[in-house]
């Protein structure tokens, strides 16, 4: 236990290092005015909403989207939750009284090159310092993380650091923490719920014990449940 608290500590130092590397890129590059696509703006606006009324209904919303949709209980986004609320805390942070773009995109770039960090832990104690650095900055760099995930406020961030964050937790044998990294790629984009159940079964296959498919199945599913109760609010 000694000997791996101070592999954990040693590798604190790489860890930040590629995290505030890939942040700084995506901050550059990301999008910071309009114009906006409409996925991304119908997950944006109503975050901000949210940190100015505290309530998700957008009754009152001049603006035209086609994603913004009259429902029994007011004008809603029809975008996931987790979209959605991913951009809850910059917007509690450094919202204005009038939407700006400014704080989802950064949450855009510090989610994606979150991700990007998480995989990197997770692969590194599998293949190596070098071939894991090798494999995240192709995923950073070489793929839609870069275009599309770090460029607007997409539901691909969020899930890929639901999805990081379960690899992760499965590569260290944390399998609730794995599991609530799914759950929330669950309230992201709910078909990733195929990722946590092929990861939960290949786990108990390969230790031949039910509970890693246990533990990540109850903690991921409680991203279904997230999503269930947030249709019906």
């Amino acid at each position: 236990m000694a000997w791996r608290s101070v592999k954990v500590r040693s590798a604190l130092p790489q860890n930040f290092a590629l995290f505030l590397g890939l942040l700084a890129v995506y901050l550059v590059t990301t999008s910071w005015n309009y114009p906006l696509h409409i996925d991304t703006h119908a997950s944006m606006y109503p975050a901000w909403w949210f940190s100015q009324f505290g309530t998700l209904d957008l009754s009152g919303w001049s603006d035209t989207n086609p994603w913004v949709v009259e429902t029994a209980s007011g004008l809603r986004s029809n975008r996931l939750p987790g979209a959605i609320l991913v951009n809850v805390p910059a917007y509690l942070i450094g919202g204005t009284s009038t939407f700006t773009v400014a704080p989802s995109a950064i949450t855009a770039s510090v989610v994606t090159a979150g991700a990007v960090t998480l995989m990197f832990m997770a692969m590194r104690d599998l293949v190596g310092l070098r071939i894991a650095l090798l494999a995240a900055l192709v995923l950073a760099f070489c793929t839609g993380t870069w275009t599309v995930s770090a460029d607007m406020s997409w539901a691909h961030g969020p899930a890929q650091l639901g999805i990081a964050l379960g690899l992760y937790g499965a590569s260290r044998r944390r399998y609730a923490l794995g599991g609530l990294g799914f759950a929330w790629a669950i309230l992201t984009r709910p078909h990733t719920a195929a990722i946590a159940a092929c990861v939960g079964l290949a786990e108990s296959i390969e230790q031949r014990r039910w509970r890693p498919a246990l533990l990540m199945g109850a903690t991921s599913f409680l991203g279904v449940v997230g999503l269930i109760v947030y249709h019906r609010i």
